[in-house]
């Protein structure tokens, strides 16, 4: 029995370290991230990444690395990973607010109703809790005035969640913009 306890504890020691290597590659891909090198953190992501487990703080990094290099499928992609993990809400929303800007991004590209659809709906949800709520709450309001949409009083709302969120940022000149440029009253 000893033996089978030596093998059980080398086993777990092995695992914590494989636990701990990921996170640090994972901790570097989202530094990656953050100094503007989304090739670094997508690679980093794929290192890291297994099916049989996913994590979806890993997902949103791989999503925000893929609408950074302007890949807006495999964007959606990770997204829907992490999503299927079944986060909590505040990881939810920021998922949500990835798959969103996506959609939205093809329905700028292409001008499929069926992307404009989609990046509403998870950008409501994105709008609602979450780092990248200010963003989500933004193209939500741009959405309402774009492709050929004049839906001024959704984008009155959204504008506004933008400007009780965060007033002093770029996300809250862009509405305040283009709300000028509607003539709409904010």
């Amino acid at each position: 029995m000893p033996a089978l306890g030596l093998a059980l504890c080398l086993a777990v020691a092995c695992a914590d370290e494989a636990a701990e290597q990921r996170a640090v590659t994972l901790a570097d891909a989202t530094l990656a991230l953050g100094e503007g090198r989304p090739d670094d953190a997508l690679a980093g992501v794929r290192e890291v990444w297994d099916d049989a487990r996913p994590d979806p703080h890993a997902a949103l990094v791989a999503a925000a690395a893929c609408l950074d290099l302007a890949r807006a499928k495999d964007a959606i992609a990770w997204a829907e990973k992490g999503l299927a993990a079944e986060p909590g809400e505040a990881l939810t929303a920021d998922l949500e607010w990835a798959r969103g800007t996506a959609h939205a991004r093809r329905f700028h590209e292409v001008g499929r109703d069926e992307d404009w659809r989609t990046a509403n709906t998870s950008l409501e949800i994105g709008a609602s809790a979450g780092e990248h709520r200010v963003d989500s709450a933004m193209l939500l309001a741009l959405l309402q005035v774009s492709g050929g949409r004049d839906n001024r009083d959704r984008f009155t709302r959204y504008a506004r969640r933008v400007l009780q969120l965060d007033p002093t940022s770029d996300a809250a000149d862009r509405v305040r913009g283009a709300a000028e440029q509607l003539g709409i009253d904010l």
